[in-house]
């Protein structure tokens, strides 16, 4: 009997919660209208003011876990021995990340340029340029200075394995 009337109570709780649910989304609701009224208004007397955000930022998405980005660069430049651009890199590590069905960022390029340089401060990669004048990135050889690299990394890769200086090819991964 005194179960009967507990589960009853309860109903009849979550009755009520169910309804107050309801009530308060659609104040919310009508609260987000009249913010928007608000915010035409003030967008047609004063342009500046109408750009002042109202709601909180949206929280952080990650998008790759710690370390992952800098290790997909990595993977990438030791598929391409002779370097690569940020765009081939981009787009290798994309149809890498596409075919596991994984979300991405709409800035990817940027995600990785961003990290390419913090790589180069690390001395993790070299920077260097190609005949027609792009920016390439290469693997840089462990302990070798940035600058001892990149002197060298301008010249022409030479046969498959050969090593340039202090940037050594690797061999192509089957």
């Amino acid at each position: 009997m005194d179960r009967n009337h507990l589960v009853a109570g309860l109903l009849d709780m979550k009755r009520e919660l169910t309804a107050k649910h309801a009530d308060l989304l659609e104040q919310l609701n009508q609260t987000v209208k009249d913010l928007n009224a608000v915010s035409r208004v003030i967008g047609q007397c004063d342009k500046n003011a109408a750009y002042i955000p109202v709601f909180p930022p949206r929280p952080y998405k990650a998008y790759f876990a710690q370390g992952e980005l800098l290790a997909l660069i990595a993977d990438a430049l030791k598929a391409m021995p002779e370097g690569a651009t940020s765009k081939e890199i981009t787009d290798r590590i994309q149809a890498k990340q596409v075919l596991a069905g994984r979300d991405l960022p709409k800035k990817l390029e940027e995600s990785i340029k961003e990290a390419l340089r913090r790589m180069k401060a690390r001395d993790a990669v070299v920077q260097s340029r190609r005949s027609n004048n792009r920016v390439i990135w290469l693997l840089a050889k462990r302990g070798a200075r940035q600058g001892d690299q990149a002197a060298v990394a301008n010249l022409e890769p030479r046969a498959l394995g050969e090593a340039l200086g202090n940037v050594t090819a690797l061999p192509l991964r089957k």
